[in-house]
């Protein structure tokens, strides 16, 4: 959590959310897989042990809270991971985790009784600690003396909680179901013109475990098959860098971004009676949005005529969500260009108040490293 503190939090509460609304039971199956296979680095199989326990907290997924108890009474992990599972007694709101968080401690905090700050029993007795100063209960009490201490290992617990509070928006819900339309709707509905010109909303490339088992061995097969294929040939070793090049997963494509480079073109020509039919005619052929995003960004002066204009937003009316930011940005175009349009600039303001009335932009001064975030409204 500590290194959050250092990166973009935007970003990352955005694509936090729509990994949320898209991750399925089999992804974080394969995660807990993956975190037993003795094949894996450290940091991998940790990785996704950590993943797996927060994404099942954050929906609520009862199927996989035996696997998280178990995490608990065996994990003597460090208090930097140990919010993944320790918290999921306040994720899923269920006591059931009471009686696994009370035998870790037991089993690994009273054989030493030694203060060492980097383990996480501390940090499982102000789990305790906060559970009972919330329900009013009295399951932390036979670790009082410890109270000052394990107040110290808050901070992490604290943060975890705060931030998956976040990437819920708010939203009521029992079932994963209720809390992944829910969040659906919020990114469709409030998710800025820039996150997608960013690339912020594309769908991630989850594989399964096997599949990842499989393609990381063809790949070390295409690897060795290219280099031995390569040297009878020329009798010289070649850096992978070289041979990767034709490999068929590294295939990336690429935009042409015409009717970026015809804004261009139309504003460094801006006095040409003749070009605005070539600009017409690259805005029709468009049909990737972040190309007529890109062209609209690069209008600074408010050059491009409002015929433009129209065909650019009614194509992002059909490729892209139709948001709060998109009818706003429609509607702020309209009236920069002309006041012959003001009527149709006021239903697209009137659109876009509709949506916006459904969420709150929240900027708390306790939280304020996490900037200005939205959430559904009470």
């Amino acid at each position: 959590m500590k290194a959050y503190d250092v990166y973009d939090k935007a970003p990352f509460i955005l694509r936090g959310r729509f990994l949320l609304s898209t991750v399925n039971d089999k992804v974080i199956e394969d995660l807990f897989l993956l975190s037993e296979q003795k094949e894996a680095s450290l940091w991998e199989s940790r990785g996704a042990l950590i993943t797996a326990c927060w994404l099942s907290g954050l929906l609520k997924k009862r199927r996989f809270l035996p696997k998280i108890i178990q995490t608990i009474e065996e994990k003597d992990e460090a208090a930097f991971y140990s919010p993944a599972w320790l918290g999921a007694l306040f994720l899923y709101d269920d006591e059931a985790f009471i009686a696994p968080i009370q035998h870790f401690i037991d089993k690994h905090f009273q054989a030493t009784k030694s203060y060492r700050y980097h383990k996480s029993y501390y940090q499982a007795m102000y789990c305790l600690q906060l559970w009972d100063k919330q329900k009013h209960s009295n399951y932390a009490q036979k670790y009082a003396p410890f109270f000052p201490r394990a107040s110290a290992h808050s901070k992490t617990l604290l943060r975890f909680l705060e931030v998956s509070k976040i990437l819920r928006a708010n939203i009521p819900f029992e079932h994963s179901a209720t809390l992944q339309t829910g969040l659906k709707t919020l990114l469709t509905e409030t998710t800025t013109l820039s996150a997608y010109f960013d690339g912020l909303l594309v769908q991630p490339k989850i594989r399964s475990y096997a599949e990842g088992m499989h393609r990381l061995q063809h790949f070390d097969l295409y690897c060795e098959q290219f280099k031995q294929k390569y040297q009878e040939k020329t009798a010289q070793v070649v850096a992978p860098s070289e041979f990767l090049l034709d490999h068929p997963y590294d295939k990336i494509k690429r935009s042409t971004h015409q009717f970026e480079h015809a804004v261009r073109t139309y504003l460094y020509a801006y006095h040409s009676q003749v070009y605005p039919i070539e600009l017409k005619k690259a805005v029709l052929l468009a049909q990737d949005s972040i190309d007529i995003l890109a062209g609209l960004e690069i209008d600074l002066d408010y050059q491009l005529p409002t015929e433009i204009i129209d065909i650019c937003y009614q194509k992002l009316l059909k490729l892209l969500p139709k948001s709060y930011f998109l009818y706003e940005g429609y509607a702020l175009a309209l009236l920069l260009r002309s006041n012959r349009h003001d009527q149709r600039a006021k239903t697209l303001h009137e659109n876009a108040q509709q949506i916006k009335a459904k969420y709150e932009w929240v900027e708390e001064d306790d939280y304020l490293w996490w900037g200005r975030y939205v959430q559904v409204k009470n």
